[in-house]
């Protein structure tokens, strides 16, 4: 089926960042508004040869994707598509009654350095990983209260780390274990700016993952520890570096520079989903579960939905 245009719901930063991209490819879109109740009827018709991305607010994506199942035959969702476990797994159960395709805008699985090391881990078998994403954009959604509020938000929980937690399922690892090694609030801010975390996989790997939204500069890698050696990926220009050449960008080039590793993975997803091409790397609902499965033990061990 070929999509001859796309509707938009919402405005937020990642549609503000994939808008280009979308205008680039030169398919004709439109910014809709969705009902926020299904019983709202007003607006329920089909768009056969439609697609629809949902940019919406986390806690109104339930209600915007039941919708659309309705009335769309593609959809895709900004992350993660849900604040709650229960919801989520709610919309696969509701799914599973329907042939219509929904993808999760998970785009770190489209960069080159997804192949390159899914390669080296054919080759050898990983002792450990470590990520390290470091910035000067600080994530604007209120603590504390958000996880009781859905409207504010969760800081780095539902903006970066969701995209690093897909990144390393897609890897092929299945998590045992997680815990959390610090977190911060900063005082000027209630928004949950840093996190470090560490996962364990089901063969025994470590994995840990830092990250820190208030750095005076901008750097995301990932660091592969092997037996005998090590490699090391930057994120940001999408290519493995020497350990000794891991670079610190200028202050803003996680969000500013033409080609950051959002936009490049977007621009291969959507071109993807648009020329019906392989599905092997679209994130789709039972991806989605798996993230938010771990996000909901972070969520528990930092106690905040208390």
């Amino acid at each position: 089926m070929r999509i001859r245009e796309i509707d938009i719901a919402g405005n937020g930063i990642g549609l503000r960042l994939h808008k280009p991209i979308i205008d680039e490819l030169g398919i004709p879109y439109q910014f809709i508004r969705l009902p926020d109740s299904l019983d709202d009827k007003t607006n329920m018709h089909s768009h056969p040869s439609r697609m629809l991305i949902i940019g919406t607010p986390i806690y109104k994506h339930k209600t915007h994707l039941i919708y659309g199942i309705e009335n769309y035959p593609v959809i895709l969702c900004e992350k993660p598509i849900g604040n709650l476990m229960k919801d989520i797994c709610e919309l696969q159960k509701y799914l599973r009654e329907k042939t219509v395709s929904v993808y999760v805008n998970y785009q770190l699985r489209f960069l080159d350095i997804a192949n390159m090391v899914q390669t080296s881990l054919c080759a050898d078998n990983a002792i450990s990983y470590s990520f390290t994403y470091n910035s000067s954009a600080r994530i604007q959604q209120n603590l504390p209260n958000w996880y009781r509020d859905f409207s504010k938000g969760g800081g780095v929980l539902f903006s970066v780390l969701p995209h690093i937690l897909d990144f390393i399922l897609f890897l092929g690892n299945d998590i045992v274990h997680m815990e959390v090694l610090n977190f911060n609030k900063t005082s000027d801010s209630s928004a949950l700016d840093n996190i470090t975390l560490r996962l364990i996989s089901a063969l025994g790997v470590p994995i840990t993952i830092d990250i820190d939204t208030t750095a005076n500069h901008d750097r995301f890698i990932l660091l592969i520890q092997y037996k005998k050696k090590k490699l090391c990926y930057d994120f940001i220009s999408d290519s493995e570096i020497q350990f000794d050449d891991i670079a610190s960008y200028p202050n803003g080039s996680l969000s500013s520079i033409e080609e950051i590793p959002w936009r490049r993975g977007f621009r291969r997803l959507l071109t993807t989903i648009l020329l019906n091409d392989s599905d092997k790397y679209l994130a789709n609902i039972a991806d989605a579960v798996s993230v938010h499965q771990i996000l909901s033990q972070i969520i528990d061990k930092l106690n905040l939905d208390k």
